[in-house]
């Protein structure tokens, strides 16, 4: 008996997919086992791949495909074992394409639990990167109740950044976790914490000297320092920011600021703003706008020198 599909084809944001699939099923195997031949060539925007997956009944399935890609899944004394390697696999999306390399084995224990022994994950190319030049290699291990990062490492032109995390999983619903990244110097680091015990949410970020020319180098340059948090819950969080960049350049013009908001599902306020663009200077700022009532409020003072005379003013608007 088989099975066969002809042509696949699906087309998504610039994405065009198309692929056939050919699966034979059998007996004559030993021990009598049912087993499945499946053999599959893929084509995403240009880019070939071919696999190969067989099942055997109450064993297991396997699989390999191109960069060097392989797997199985193994029913072994009431545990399922699993293993996945492959290098450089290619993923691409839509004009951009990003690679990624796996090394994870680990098991499934009698409790239904997921046991993941010291592996590794890494990509290269990341999408959403400015720098093109860049690879992050994440080395982990599970047990029943815990993920640990054993390393964590992030490269690209502008710095190298390495650290460590866990993520303690106490109920279904409740857990903690860190992370901490920086340089060799300690000059550019970032760090998380959060807990999680539902409802409530507790989640610090906190940055220093983080090169916002990774996200865009055409439109803004500098260094910002500041920290993220998110507390109350996650159905009516609570956040707060505090960021300060300096040193900056938005489309070549100098440019800095320092920045206190806050946000509920009742109240926007901005309790500080003061920022400098080419000669203009704004400060003493404070923005209030109330969801509740439809109140909004901007109060700030203004100074700039033009030529041989300077202006300072006040700005209101309600």
């Amino acid at each position: 008996d088989y099975f066969k599909i002809n042509n696949l084809y699906a087309a998504w944001n610039e994405n065009i997919f198309s692929g056939q699939l050919y699966a034979d099923f059998s007996k004559d195997t030993p021990f009598n086992r049912e087993q499945t031949d499946i053999d599959t060539v893929f084509v995403i925007n240009n880019n070939k791949y071919e696999f190969e997956i067989q099942y055997l009944e109450d064993y297991g399935v396997k699989f390999k495909g191109p960069y060097n890609l392989f797997g199985y899944v193994q029913r072994h004394q009431n545990q399922y074992l699993f293993s996945i390697q492959t290098d450089r696999f290619l993923i691409p999306v839509k004009n951009e394409q990003f690679y990624t390399s796996l090394d994870i084995n680990g098991y499934v224990n009698r409790e239904q639990k997921l046991i993941i022994n010291s592996s590794s994950v890494e990509f290269f190319n990341l999408p959403f990167i400015e720098s093109k030049e860049n690879y992050l290699t994440v080395i982990f291990n599970t047990d029943a109740k815990s993920i640990n990062f054993e390393g964590i490492i992030y490269s690209d032109d502008i710095s190298e950044l390495s650290g460590s995390g866990y993520i303690d999983i106490n109920t279904n619903n409740d857990f903690t976790g860190s992370l901490m990244l920086s340089d060799s110097e300690k000059r550019e680091t970032y760090s998380i914490n959060c807990t999680i015990t539902d409802p409530e949410i507790y989640i610090y970020f906190d940055f220093k000297d983080l090169p916002v020319s990774r996200l865009n180098k055409n439109i803004l340059s500098g260094d910002a320092t500041g920290n993220f948090s998110i507390t109350n819950t996650i159905e009516e969080p609570n956040i707060n920011i505090n960021i300060s960049l300096t040193s900056a350049r938005f489309l070549n013009d100098s440019v800095s600021f320092t920045l206190s908001a806050s946000y509920n599902d009742e109240l926007l306020s901005v309790s500080y703003f003061n920022g400098y663009y080419l000669n203009h200077h704004f400060y003493n700022t404070n923005l209030l706008y109330d969801f509740t009532d439809g109140v909004f409020s901007l109060t700030s003072k203004y100074s700039s020198d033009y030529f041989t005379n300077s202006i300072e003013s006040d700005i209101v608007l309600t």
